[in-house]
């Protein structure tokens, strides 16, 4: 159901409203579909009429759809025309727009709202002898200028206390909820994006915007662009691991791995499982953390290449080889090089075999201590039986 109304105009407010501003402007303005985008007692109601090529791109919101009706083919909502009516003042009609019309006008509501009052503010700002002014009906309702005014007002006031605590933006108006600017400041908690409106966060080049300044996004937007290659890509390439959020098909796609890999290694944890059997694809993660040998099938990670390749990058890597090749006296030598730590992850007899090894070295560095002792003791007594005039 919209969110809108549908509207067509009582004649007598017509008739009121020319009588009391002599103004002919509203004449045959009854006859026309007005579209309500704000609630209230009183509101603005702006009609949906043919955009001529001539007509300031600023006072109207166009309405583009793929139709053959030739009656459809430049409609658009027509700001210059805008009438602040009561409640009781209009008649709410069935809302039998084209189905693709209806969406945008709903999809777009807070967007219109904006341009609409940006509208009203340029036309006050004008002299009244200007034929833009002339033209305007908004002159015509001072209390609807007055309420956009106040309205104003009110989001200043709830941008402000958004900026200064974003997480305030959880009590935004939905209005705020869809503004570009705000959301794109309040994301760098990702959490806050899930709270955007439906319109942006189905706005694929606003995605883009809002993964440029977090990454993370990618796990909150609606399903169909985590299967989008250019949106998961821009992902993966500014955060390896939000790969996690991509959708199935992608964490297939060699071209996804290999990006979000190269930015983060570990990022091999949420690769397909035919990826992580790859000796290619493990062989690029571990260059970058050897610990992504946790990641990386069993049969790679009982391949001697790999293992060695990965405990060159992170001694502790080896907890994660197989039980093989953590048995080999060759990869373990080459982890504990790297990383002493290492050891403890060896087999058993790989670890009496260095633990032998250390102790005989001990027992060779305690001795060769104890012949530079007593090299430095004779020395010592020579130099004294020297000052004293006699032999050692």
């Amino acid at each position: 159901m919209s969110n809108y109304k549908l509207v067509t105009v009582d004649q007598t407010f017509i008739a009121e409203t020319i009588a009391r501003t002599g103004s002919e402007q509203l004449i045959e303005k009854a006859s026309r579909n007005y579209v309500g985008i704000y609630n209230g007692e009183e509101s603005w109601y702006i009609p949906l009429d043919e955009i001529y090529d001539k007509k300031d791109g600023n006072s109207y919101f166009e309405i583009k759809f793929e139709t053959d009706n030739p009656y459809f083919k430049r409609l658009g909502l027509d700001f210059e025309k805008s009438l602040y009516i009561p409640k009781d003042k209009v008649i709410e009609i069935n809302n039998i727009l084209p189905k693709q019309q209806d969406k945008i006008i709903e999809k777009n509501q807070y967007k219109i709202q904006e341009k609409f009052e940006n509208y009203v503010r340029k036309v006050m700002s004008l002299d009244v002898n200007d034929n833009n002014y002339k033209l305007s009906t908004v002159k015509l309702f001072p209390e609807g200028i007055k309420k956009l005014r106040e309205l104003e007002r009110e989001l200043a006031k709830e941008r402000v206390s958004v900026l200064f605590a974003p997480y305030n933006f959880a009590y935004a108006s939905e209005r705020l909820r869809d503004d570009e600017e705000i959301v794109l400041d309040v994301i760098e908690d990702e959490i806050l994006f899930s709270l955007a409106s439906d319109r942006l966060k189905s706005d694929r080049e606003f995605i883009k915007k809002a993964i440029i300044e977090n990454s993370y996004v990618l796990k909150h937007v609606h399903e169909n662009f985590k299967d989008d290659e250019e949106i998961v890509k821009l992902a993966v390439s500014k955060r390896g691991v939000a790969l996690e959020y991509a959708g199935e098909y992608l964490k297939d796609d060699e071209n996804i791995i290999k990006i979000a890999i190269s930015n983060n290694g570990r990022a091999l944890k949420y690769a397909s499982e035919r990826l992580r059997d790859s000796k290619e694809i493990v062989g690029l993660a571990i260059s970058k953390h050897g610990n992504a040998l946790e990641y990386a099938s069993e049969r790679i990670r009982d391949n001697k290449d790999i293992v060695e390749l990965a405990v060159s990058n992170s001694g502790r890597a080896l907890q994660f080889a197989s039980e093989r090749l953590r048995d080999s006296d060759e990869i373990v030598n080459l982890a504990i090089f790297n990383d002493k730590k290492a050891l403890q992850y060896a087999s058993d007899r790989v670890k009496e075999v260095v633990n032998k090894i250390e102790v005989k070295n001990l027992e060779n560095t305690k001795l060769n201590d104890i012949k530079l002792e007593n090299k430095h003791t004779i020395s010592m007594k020579r130099k004294l039986n020297k000052k004293l005039g006699r032999g050692i």
